[in-house]
């Protein structure tokens, strides 16, 4: 987190996974305006399998995905899909949507995503099917990427609601929603 000057006092916790590290801090920067997602170009999953470096997965729980968007911000690509908020998917504050999923090849970008929470936010390390995850639930915290060669900006911070990191195998995926950690886990188990 040294890249982030206005935050770089006071580290109490580091976490880390393939592709992302959590940190909670002491105290927090002041939080961005809200801005647009910027999730990407938009596309179908059959043309985002053919332009990355994996097999996006998507988690069946949540029925057909309303978009997919592909960038090439992280090495091999990375995929977000999108879907509706419905009874069992709240609207986030942070997105707008029901639930927000982030996948990229964590084994290439190992440090690519970033959050920061304060000590208001649950942080619990977790195993799912074998694979380790982070939840991160409770006070808003904040994301953001670190591209390869790229300088980071403070503008750059977003705060987001509940989330899901999970390893799965060279993945790293996150999930992003206001529902609770229960619904979290079937998400990710029904990832193909």
């Amino acid at each position: 987190m040294a890249a982030v000057p206005s935050v770089r006092d006071a580290v109490l916790e580091f976490f880390g996974l393939q592709g992302a590290t959590v940190e909670r801090r002491e105290q927090l920067p002041p939080a961005p305006p809200p801005a647009p997602l910027s999730l990407g170009e938009r596309t179908t999953l059959d043309a985002a399998r053919e332009s990355l470096s994996f097999d996006p997965l998507v988690p069946r729980a949540a029925g057909e995905p309303a978009g997919v968007y592909v960038n090439d911000l992280a090495p091999g690509g990375s995929i977000a899909l999108t879907y509706r908020p419905t009874d069992d998917l709240p609207e986030a504050r942070s997105t707008g949507l029901g639930l927000l999923v982030e996948e990229f090849r964590g084994d290439l970008a190992p440090e690519f995503m970033g959050k920061i929470t304060g000590q208001a936010t649950r942080v619990e390390r977790l195993r799912i099917d074998g694979e380790r995850a982070i939840w991160l639930e409770g006070a808003p915290h904040f994301f953001f990427y670190r591209p390869p060669n790229a300088e980071f900006r403070d503008e750059e911070l977003r705060i987001a609601q509940n989330v899901l990191l999970l390893e799965h195998g060279r993945l790293l995926v996150r999930m992003e929603g206001a529902f609770g950690l229960d619904r979290a886990l079937e998400l990710a188990r029904s990832l193909r």
